[in-house]
């Protein structure tokens, strides 16, 4: 995702801007700074459940940060046995979640999950 850097704070936290909102989390890659325009990959470093996905009422992606809690709004566009894709505009973002629940009922649909922790690991390809 093409993100740009908006504010540096406290050990490689940093908040971005992307065409889906401003979200925060913790950089690792080439060295940083404010206006920064890069391609980074998300890491979610959280376990889902079933019951962490909320159908959305909203059918557009979205990724937010307020109050330290990330919100996401993706479309579900495949499935695996224990990580779910989740779409947002021409990226997918992998989403480690807990087998054996049937997630396939999500498949296709836009849905909602909030996290606390978000890694963005810079691709290097706009360096």
């Amino acid at each position: 995702m093409i993100v740009t850097i908006n504010k540096l704070y406290d050990k490689n936290q940093i908040i971005v801007s992307s065409p889906f909102g401003c979200f925060s989390g913790k950089y690792h890659g080439s060295v940083i700074f404010v206006n920064k325009v890069c391609d980074i990959e998300i890491d979610v470093s959280k376990v889902f459940t079933l019951e962490d996905f909320l159908i959305s009422e909203n059918n557009s992606y979205s990724i937010v940060t307020l109050n330290g809690l990330t919100r996401i709004i993706g479309c579900v566009e495949e499935i695996d046995t224990d990580v779910l894709y989740l779409r947002l505009g021409l990226d997918l973002i992998a989403v480690e979640i807990l087998p054996n629940a049937n997630y396939q009922k999500l498949l296709g649909a836009y849905v909602s999950l909030s996290c606390d922790n978000l890694l963005l690991y810079d691709t290097g390809v706009l360096a």
